[in-house]
């Protein structure tokens, strides 16, 4: 069991990138091509300001991106603040160890 991760996969999704920064289409893309190798089934990468609310709320989304670079997921963190319950979501930046130092 792949866990939460896998039930993406549990119906139609698309990958959502960042549209204003190469280096986030870059990684939809490279997300999208990993898939297709190890699955044989499409994984569509659409860019944020291209995407319906409709396709937003009939598809999975894998989103690529923090809020101030990509605008669904600043408008998926603005619904969930709307939840009381909701314990608030933080972004940090990705770090790298090198493991020889």
């Amino acid at each position: 069991n792949a866990g939460p991760v896998r039930q993406v996969y549990a119906r139609p999704f698309f990958v959502v990138a960042g549209a204003e920064k190469d280096s986030l289409v870059d990684a939809a893309n490279y997300i999208a091509n990993t898939h297709f190798t190890s699955t044989d089934t499409l994984a569509p990468v659409v860019l944020d300001r291209d995407l319906t609310p409709s396709q937003a709320s009939s598809h999975n989304l894998i989103l690529i991106g923090n809020p101030v670079e990509n605008q669904a997921t600043s408008a998926l963190m603005a619904s969930l603040a709307s939840l009381t319950h909701a314990p608030p979501v933080r972004f940090h930046p990705a770090t790298t160890t090198n493991k020889n130092n």
